[in-house]
C-alpha cells in the first residue's frame, strides 16, 4: 500500500509513477491490453524481489534515459508521449523503487513482447529502446554484455566486397564459413522440448540459427545505411525481398525501426577502402519458440572506426559556440588519428519460413547502446 503524505508518501510498486510510465509505454508500443501488461509487471516484480534496490543516482539516471528515449520515439503519439513524460517527471520526485520493481520496469517491454508475440501491434516489428545509439563517456549502461565464455562467441570480421557511396569506399564484411556461431547451440539456451512440441526439428533450429547469425553479423552491423541514409529506400526494398516476411514487413522497414544499426546523428565512419569495423563479436544465447515462431536471440559487440576529423565535424554541429581548436583541445583530436565507437547490441529475431520454405525475419527486437572508447563526448 502507498503511504500517506504525512508518513512520507512512499508509493507502492503498482502506483509508483515509474510503474505507470512503463506500463503505458508498453501498452502504446505493443497494443497489448493493459491488464495483460500489468500481469507481466507483477511477474517480473516477483522475479526480481531479491535484487538490491538501485542507488538514487542509478535511479535518476534511468528516469533521465527514459525521458530522452520517450521524447525521440516517433512511434509514440503526442498525447501519450505527453502523459508518459509527465509520469516520468513525477517518478523522479518519488521514492527509489525496490530491486524487483526496478527490474520489472527495465524488462517490461521486451518480456511482454516475448510472451504475447503476435498479439502485439509492433512486437514483430521492433523494440526501439536503443534504435538511436546513446553515446556515453563510460561503459554502456543498459546494453547487454557478452558472456565471458559465451555459448558460441566468435569474431566474424572477414573482408568481402568493396562498396562505394557518397562518403567514399569501404569493404563490406561477411561471416567466416566455419565460424563457431554457426554451430547449433546446446545447453539451457536451446529449448529442445519446446521446439519439438511446436513441430520444429533440430535441422530447423540449426538452419534458423545460421540465418539469424548471418544477418546479425553482416546486415545488422554493416549495412549500406550504417552512417548515411541516402540509400534508405533502396536498402529497405532489398530487405523486403531478401530478408523479411509476414504481416509486419511494413513496420520493419520504416525509418528508425531499428532493423539494422544506424548512426543517425551525423557521426560518420571510416572510408579508406578497408572495413568500417575492426571487431565484431557475437554470441547466440537462446533458441526458443514464441507463439509458434522460431526465436533466436543473442548479443553482439562491434567496434567501428571513426576518424578524429569526423568526430570534430560531428561535435561542431552540436557545439557551434566552440571553435575547431577548442574542440580539438578538449577531446584530444589529431588529424591522422581515429577512435573506436564500441556498440553493444542485444538482438532477437522471430523467424518463419516463407512460401518457398526459406527462413526469413517475421519480427525482431534490437537494443543498441555505445560509447566512443576513452572519450567523453557527452558534454
Amino acid at each position: 500500500m502507498c503511504q500517506a503524505k504525512s508518513l512520507g508518501g512512499k508509493r507502492c510498486a503498482i502506483h509508483h509513477h515509474g510503474t505507470q510510465a512503463a506500463i503505458q509505454t508498453t501498452v502504446v508500443k505493443t497494443n497489448i491490453d493493459t491488464p495483460l501488461v500489468k500481469e507481466v509487471f507483477s511477474e517480473l516484480n516477483k522475479e526480481g524481489k531479491k535484487l538490491p534496490s538501485p542507488s538514487r543516482e542509478e535511479y535518476e539516471g534511468y528516469i533521465a534515459k527514459e525521458r530522452f528515449m520517450t521524447e525521440i520515439d516517433s512511434s509514440i503519439d503526442p498525447r501519450n508521449k505527453k502523459m508518459i513524460l509527465k509520469k516520468l517527471e513525477k517518478a523522479g520526485e518519488e521514492n527509489t523503487p525496490s530491486g524487483g520493481t526496478f527490474h520489472a520496469w527495465k524488462n517490461l517491454l521486451t518480456t511482454t513482447i516475448n510472451k504475447y508475440g503476435k498479439k502485439a501491434k509492433m512486437a514483430l516489428a521492433a523494440i526501439t529502446l536503443g534504435a538511436v545509439v546513446t553515446l556515453t563517456g563510460g561503459c554502456a549502461q543498459v546494453a547487454p554484455q557478452l558472456p565471458e565464455s559465451g555459448i558460441t562467441t566468435s569474431s566474424v570480421v572477414v573482408a568481402d566486397t568493396t562498396v562505394t557511396d557518397e562518403l567514399g569506399s569501404y569493404t563490406k564484411v561477411k561471416i567466416k564459413e566455419n565460424d563457431p556461431s554457426l554451430t547449433l547451440i546446446a545447453g539451457a539456451g536451446y529449448d529442445k522440448a519446446g521446439l519439438t512440441a511446436a513441430g520444429f526439428t533440430e535441422a530447423d533450429a540449426a538452419a534458423a540459427q545460421k540465418y539469424a547469425v548471418n544477418f546479425a553479423a553482416t546486415e545488422m552491423v554493416d549495412s549500406p545505411i550504417l552512417d548515411t541514409s541516402s540509400s534508405f529506400d533502396n536498402y529497405m526494398s532489398n530487405a523486403t525481398s531478401n530478408y523479411l516476411t509476414g504481416s509486419y514487413v511494413g513496420d520493419m522497414v520504416k525509418q528508425g525501426s531499428g532493423l539494422v544499426y544506424t548512426q543517425p546523428d551525423g557521426l560518420q565512419f571510416a572510408r579508406d577502402g578497408k572495413p568500417r569495423l575492426t571487431n565484431n563479436k557475437l554470441s547466440v544465447e537462446t533458441i526458443t519458440v514464441t507463439n509458434g515462431l522460431m526465436t533466436v536471440a543473442g548479443v553482439s559487440e562491434v567496434d567501428y572506426r571513426v576518424p578524429d576529423k569526423n568526430i570534430l565535424t560531428w561535435y561542431q554541429a552540436r557545439h557551434p559556440e566552440m571553435t575547431a581548436q577548442q574542440i580539438t583541445d578538449k577531446l584530444g583530436l589529431k588529424d591522422t588519428k581515429e577512435e573506436t565507437l564500441r556498440v553493444k547490441i542485444g538482438w532477437t529475431y522471430w523467424l518463419e519460413k516463407d512460401a518457398a520454405g526459406a527462413w526469413k525475419i517475421a519480427g525482431f527486437g534490437n537494443n543498441y547502446e555505445g560509447n566512443i572508447v576513452g572519450m567523453d563526448v557527452t558534454k
